[in-house]
């Protein structure tokens, strides 16, 4: 097998002296085993003229030249050239250590005196001294490329956004990327327990104590989520910790590579998500307890009147039971406000001026505020528009101003504040709370302010809470009704207070244009004295509602008023009376029942050709209902509770207005 011919070596010898010129040629390819070329120069420049065309591998120096002596010789290559070319043995008579020692320091890779064996020595110091220059060079390189990496990676570890940390086997935080040293004033040095102790929570610090503990002992990687304090501002911002050992083996005490990465947007979001989910499940339960209420109030409330009103004049019970009434329109408010903050309550959408009922309300809650607290209101602009239901701000703006009031201890005297106006909107300057946007790009503020005695820090983030009061006896559900009713209407409430320094809530709503067309409401069909028109229209009514109480009272109001009554405990069972009887001039519906509710007897009655008119009477709101039962031909809609004459002017009304027959 052929083995291809290296390429020869090539040798410039910068010498005045033929002779010593043609030594070195002789002795070079006498004693050398490898095959050399080779380029001469009698003196120093012509020999740095030579050098860049030719390329040598070695220089064969004289020290002594005509025009240059060999030190001046390497310090021009070396300028020109940023550093020698190749490896230079330096030749010279003169025999000075020093002049060897010169030479050495600009770069010469061997020196060599001119004695009679200086030629037979040449054989293996060439071979040498290109071999050493060749490493050294290779080490150069090798130290560039660790410098430039080491450069790069610096460079990357600072501009990635995360905290990025080293600590050595002594536990001492050996490098810190920029971002680390800014957010937490730790520096270098430190050991990396000393600076959990500076920047971690206090909450977090024996947790993170015990994982940290433990990755040691297991040599192993970890990750812990932790609150880390910001040097500037001395805020804390959970981050997500996480640390893998740099060495293995189990003798060897491993350096730790480090990461924070900041999680206070996830964290933030996490929270929005439980608190939403917190609200709607609040919600649904205040719905479905308000819709029980209702049922029960309705037997209270009617019942009560029907037994006053079938009572002689002056009866002793007749106190009692209006008292027992009067109780149950209060619980009915209550439940009420149960459907506001569920987002189930009555609502017509319209413009509304809120400066006119800011105004209004605050005058109306003169009766509800004690003495010695003065309201005082400011309304900047008389217009203020807002696309919501009149009736819920009133409700919004009377529990506010009324729960301030109130938040003034008895015998100071104090101040109640109320202010509208509209708001701008700027995007990013903080103006509206909660990152919440107006949809129409400004707002209108409703701002109530008192002088009272502040909420405490560990109150605040519950007084929107449903029964939660700082009132002894209070119900706690009237804030909840308002963050209800602000939800729904795609407002926003915030609140700032300090105890001693009073408090202020400002209610967020976007503001309408003047030309806003209003929603259409479904309308309603007029009660029999709205319209003049006397109820002599009787005939059967079939009730559906699975409570039994229920029944029994509409049952007997109904029967008084002249009309023949069925009954039915549920959609199975009523849609079976239907079948049964050809008679039935009405049917009235409960909304809410198990098994078929409402909406899906009323869909089969429809499917089956029945035509009769049907009134739904429900513990939800009129609107809710109209939605829930669109295009089902609803003839009216009884929301309890009732009163008994409500009762019966609703189903003498879907009478008299009827457009269909069963028939």
């Amino acid at each position: 097998m052929d083995v291809p011919a290296s390429d020869p070596i090539k040798i410039l010898i910068v010498d005045d002296s033929p002779a010593d010129r043609l030594i070195y040629r002789k002795y070079l390819l006498r004693n050398g085993e490898a095959d050399y070329e080779f380029a001469e120069a009698d003196d120093g420049r012509t020999g740095l003229a030579v050098i860049p065309a030719y390329n040598p591998d070695c220089i064969l120096l004289d020290f002594k030249l005509p025009d240059l002596d060999g030190l001046q010789f390497l310090a021009a290559l070396s300028s020109s050239r940023g550093k020698l070319p190749c490896a230079v043995v330096m030749l010279t008579a003169m025999g000075d250590e020093n002049i060897a020692v010169e030479a050495m320091k600009l770069g010469a890779t061997d020196y060599v005196p001119k004695k009679a064996e200086a030629g037979v020595v040449l054989g293996r110091v060439v071979p040498a001294a290109i071999e050493r220059f060749e490493t050294l060079r290779q080490l150069d390189e090798q130290r560039l490329e660790l410098a430039a990496s080491k450069r790069k990676y610096e460079t990357l570890l600072h501009a990635i956004p995360q905290l990025v940390w080293v600590a050595g086997e002594s536990g001492r935080i050996e490098y810190a990327n920029r971002r680390w040293t800014e957010y937490t004033g730790v520096q270098t040095g430190q050991p990396l327990e000393t600076a959990w102790q500076t920047v971690l929570h206090g909450d977090d610090l024996v947790r993170s104590e015990r994982i940290w503990r433990e990755a040691q002992r297991r040599k192993e990687e970890f990750e812990m989520e932790q609150r880390l304090r910001c040097a500037s501002d001395g805020s804390y911002r959970w981050h997500l910790v996480r640390a893998v050992p740099m060495s293995s083996g189990s003798d060897v005490e491993p350096r730790w590579f480090g990461t924070c990465t900041d999680i206070q947007a996830n964290k933030d979001a996490e929270a929005a998500l439980v608190h939403n989910q917190k609200w709607e499940s609040l919600g649904l339960l205040a719905g479905g307890m308000a819709h029980d209420f209702n049922n029960l109030l309705t037997v209270i409330n009617a019942g009560a009147m029907y037994a006053a009103s079938n009572l002689p004049a002056g009866h002793q019970l007749t106190p009692t039971l209006n008292d027992i009434a009067a109780a149950g329109e209060h619980a009915a408010q209550l439940t009420g406000q149960m459907l506001a903050y569920a987002g189930k309550g009555h609502v017509r959408v319209e413009n509304v001026d809120i400066a006119a009922v800011v105004q209004e309300t605050c005058h109306l809650a003169g009766a509800a505020i004690p003495k010695n607290v003065s309201v005082n209101v400011e309304l900047a602009g008389s217009r203020l528009l807002v696309r919501a239901d009149a009736g819920q701000i009133q409700q919004v703006t009377m529990n506010l101003v009324v729960n301030a009031s109130e938040a003034i201890r008895a015998g100071d005297s104090g101040l109640v504040h109320v202010r509208a106006y509209h708001l701008p909107f700027e995007p990013g300057q903080g103006t509206t709370p909660f990152g919440w946007t107006p949809e129409s790009g400004d707002c209108v503020v409703i701002e109530v302010k008192d002088s009272g005695c502040g909420i405490t820090q560990q109150s605040l983030p519950k007084i929107f809470d449903p029964f939660f009061s700082t009132k002894g006896d209070g119900r706690g559900l009237g804030l909840a009704a308002v963050q209800g009713i602000v939800r729904r209407m795609g407002g926003a409430i915030d609140v700032h207070s300090q105890p001693g320094s009073g408090t202020t809530f400002r209610v967020f709503l976007s503001a309408a244009v003047e030309s806003a067309v209003a929603k259409e409401q479904p309308q309603r069909a007029a009660k029999p004295e709205d319209s003049g028109q006397s109820a002599k229209c009787r005939g059967t009514v079939l009730i559906i509602d699975d409570e039994g109480a229920v029944r029994r009272l509409e049952q007997i109001c109904l029967e008084n008023a002249g009309y023949e009554v069925l009954t039915a405990e549920s959609g199975e069972a009523g849609i079976a009376a239907v079948s049964a009887r050809s008679d039935i001039s009405l049917v009235l519906l409960d909304s809410g029942m198990p098994g078929m509710n409402g909406k899906q007897v009323l869909e089969h009655l429809r499917a089956s050709d029945f035509f009769a008119p049907v009134v739904v009477c429900s513990g939800y709101s009129e609107d809710e209902s109209i939605e829930r039962f669109a295009d089902l031909d609803v003839a009216g809609f009884v929301k309890k509770p009732f009163r008994p004459q409500e009762l019966v002017n609703a189903v003498d009304a879907a009478l008299v207005n009827r457009t269909w027959t069963n028939s």
